[in-house]
């Protein structure tokens, strides 16, 4: 784990811990203080730093700014070293607790991993949750032509995703095929997508076209 990152959540272990009275501090904490204050530190790492499950290196205290090698956009995470580090962190975590919520935040993590997966299975040093966006802002292309997965009955894709529960809708019934959403990822839920695939536009052109040109043209 990068330096940085370790100590983030390091330091905010050792404050829970020393979030106690002066008499049980001096005894030193107990069990219970250190499993609560575990619990209090990832919980401010899971619900307030981590994007989706990956994470950079540095944030500034009010979140405005955020780093990796380079300034990074917040819809970004870095791979090198961090985010699977802290995956890490989350699965010793798990082996010294025994507690299923930091096996969970290790999959979150995982998941994020794999997401950034490319085809020919390595990974680029961060990761962008908005990558088609930002390349498609950068593209300025004329037109698009944009459709939501759909995996289609009978595929290998399809039992995958219905073995690991992502298919909301097993039966695909009064599905748009391409326009509707029907899986329910871990950290991109169905809403999620179907209001990213609405906007797509919007996200692509706004500052380059009108927006009344944009919304004419979904």
């Amino acid at each position: 784990m990068t330096r940085f990152m370790k100590n983030l959540w390091l330091s905010l272990l050792l404050f829970m811990v020393a979030m106690t009275s002066t008499e049980s501090y001096a005894k030193g904490p107990s069990k219970k203080e250190v499993l609560d204050a575990m619990r209090k530190a990832t919980n401010f790492m899971v619900d307030n730093v981590s994007n989706r499950g990956g994470y950079l290196n540095v944030y500034t205290e009010d979140f405005t700014e955020q780093w990796g090698e380079v300034p990074a956009r917040p819809t970004q995470f870095q791979i090198q070293t961090v985010t699977p580090d802290m995956g890490m962190l989350l699965l010793d975590a798990y082996e010294a607790t025994g507690n299923e919520y930091y096996l969970g935040c290790a999959e979150k993590t995982a998941n994020a991993v794999i997401w950034a997966q490319l085809p020919p299975g390595g990974w680029n040093y961060m990761a962008d949750f908005d990558m088609t966006v930002q390349v498609n802002r950068a593209c300025h292309p004329d037109e698009h032509h944009t459709s939501i997965f759909h995996p289609y009955p009978g595929t290998d894709l399809y039992s995958l995703c219905k073995r690991e529960g992502f298919l909301e809708n097993t039966s695909m019934d009064n599905v748009v095929e391409r326009r509707n959403a029907v899986l329910n990822l871990p950290e991109f839920p169905r809403r999620e997508v179907e209001k990213r695939f609405v906007w797509f536009s919007y996200y692509v052109y706004k500052g380059v076209k009108p927006i009344r040109s944009i919304m004419l043209s979904e």
